[in-house]
């Protein structure tokens, strides 16, 4: 890793002249730092992507490539990303449905508002992974929906929540949150 290269891809006043310089020779690392600049542009984050496979994902899921950057059988990660995000090709969704590699099928099955007949052939796929990723009754609000509802602690009056305030001094160790008893004024 070279770290003067690191950080002046980091570097916000670095000139554009010299980041395009460092977008034609950078690696993992140094892409890494030019990804989450802010005044990168849309010319630049494509020329990032075409260099270091890595930085097309990140680039993708922070909208710096769209899907006439992407070949989905050149970037198929990067194309997976952009569907993830609704802003893929809706053919992108028919290929990578019938794609041989199970971790492409997979993550494919994770993505919100796919068409009717995609979700009708990863539910009859054959890997029970495919069919795991794809949640019943999925409404496409997002994966931000998605992962709040799943971090929610148990119901209210549960027998999973238990006393356990008084063991650990108002911390519940299962949930890392202090609980109404620790919190002054509040009654258990």
């Amino acid at each position: 890793m070279n770290h003067l290269l690191c950080g002046l891809a980091a570097n916000e006043k670095l000139p554009t002249e010299l980041v395009d310089r460092l977008i034609a020779i950078a690696d993992a690392e140094v892409a890494a730092h030019l990804a989450v600049r802010a005044d990168l542009s849309r010319a630049q984050a494509v020329a990032l992507a075409a260099r270091v496979e890595e930085s097309a994902v990140h680039l993708a899921y922070e909208g710096r490539l769209t899907a006439a950057d992407i070949d989905p059988s050149a970037r198929p990660d990067a194309a997976l990303a952009l569907l993830d995000q609704g802003m893929g090709r809706p053919e992108w969704a028919g290929l990578f449905a019938a794609d041989p590699v199970v971790e492409h099928r997979e993550k494919l099955a994770a993505c919100p508002g796919l068409p009717r007949d995609v979700v009708e052939a990863l539910i009859a796929d054959t890997d029970i992974r495919v069919v795991a990723g794809r949640p019943v009754g999925r409404t496409g609000r997002g994966r931000a929906a998605r992962g709040a509802s799943a971090c929610r602690g148990p119901p209210r009056g549960s027998s999973q929540r238990g006393n356990t305030t008084a063991r650990t001094g108002g911390t519940d160790q299962r949930r890392g949150t202090a609980s109404r008893a620790a919190v002054p004024g509040l009654r258990p």
